[in-house]
């Protein structure tokens, strides 16, 4: 599964932004120098703040990507992947001096599960729940939250727009999807 080559580009990075002095600024998205360095809205998305920041994204990554990488296919997966990532991306460019991470691409699997498996139950903060609720919360809650004790870290923390980035190719693979299951 290609999800797993993602988690592995991402602790590849984690590991080289620890030991290898200068990589992170080399990749990282840099608001006021995004138009010289335009890869780093791509580059970025493999970047982590720290080892908690790293864990959780790849454990949402892991757990959510390898479901919709199931269901959609790996080419699918990867457009969702990195569409999401990079609209992330230049959201961040407005809000942050600075951004990193992969939240951006991973509430774009969690809002293209929503829409095409909205009854499937995931567990958020210890309660079942279906996926279209958890994206609710995790995409309204979590954000809100977060920014408050890690706004100063400039981390790329998920936007409240990116579940829907995709949302014109996750409506027509839904209704691709329906046509398929009534024939």
């Amino acid at each position: 599964m290609i999800v797993f080559v993602l988690v592995g580009i991402c602790i590849a990075a984690f590991i080289a932004q620890t030991v290898i002095p200068g990589f992170t600024g080399l990749f990282v998205l840099v608001s006021a120098q995004v138009l010289e360095r335009p890869w780093t809205l791509v580059t970025a998305i493999f970047l982590h703040g720290d080892l908690g920041h790293l864990l959780f994204n790849m454990f949402a990554l892991t757990l959510f990507g390898a479901i919709l990488e199931s269901i959609v296919g790996r080419k699918k997966f990867l457009l969702i992947f990195f569409v999401g990532g990079v609209i992330a991306s230049i959201g961040s460019i407005f809000l942050y001096k600075a951004a990193l991470g992969a939240s951006g691409a991973i509430f774009a699997i969690l809002g293209t599960l929503a829409i095409l498996r909205p009854k499937m139950q995931v567990w958020v903060s210890f309660v079942p729940r279906r996926c279209g609720q958890s994206v609710i919360l995790l995409d309204y809650l979590y954000p809100a939250g977060l920014r408050i004790w890690r706004i100063s870290l400039g981390l790329d923390l998920a936007l409240e727009a990116d579940c829907t980035c995709a949302e014109g190719f996750q409506n027509n693979e839904k209704s691709r999807l329906m046509k398929e299951v009534r024939s």
